[in-house]
């Protein structure tokens, strides 16, 4: 799960900084030289899930 997510960034120009709770909820947290994207999500797959989906239209094109 992770490991996909890192290469996708890695490809995307970002870094996977980290997965934490916050609360009742996750988030995963990528960085760049210009900040941080964060995804939350109920359990840390859907959060994971949210980062990828980004990343994928990241790669693709759609929108940064």
């Amino acid at each position: 799960m992770f490991k996909e997510l890192e290469i996708l960034a890695a490809q995307a120009g970002y870094r996977f900084a980290e997965a934490i709770k916050d609360g009742e909820k996750w988030l995963v947290i990528l960085d760049d030289e210009d900040g941080e994207l964060t995804f939350v999500g109920d359990t840390v797959q859907e959060a994971v899930e949210r980062a990828t989906e980004r990343l994928v239209r990241i790669l693709n094109g759609i929108g940064h």
